[in-house]
């Protein structure tokens, strides 16, 4: 892993007013995978950036129950 991680979410269909969390989890003991999140609009593009050199899983959070539609990138440097 790299230090640090560019997620870019591309909504097509989302929920005005509603942000989606994009979730930079850790494995934790005991716990699953858990770890700090931010948030992004989702329906208009929008990037966060995470600063780790350890494995991580990226998770996008919808809280509205909804289907959401989209692309995800992600770069490394």
């Amino acid at each position: 892993p790299k230090s640090k991680c560019t997620v870019t979410v591309y909504p097509k269909i989302g929920t005005p007013g509603v942000n989606m969390q994009v979730v930079w989890a850790h494995k934790v003991i005991l716990l699953g995978w858990d770890g700090p999140y931010k948030h992004t609009s989702s329906t208009k593009k929008g990037t966060v950036t995470f600063k780790s050199n350890k494995k991580r899983k990226v998770w996008l959070k919808n809280p509205t129950g909804r289907t959401w539609t989209g692309n995800v990138t992600f770069k490394w440097d």
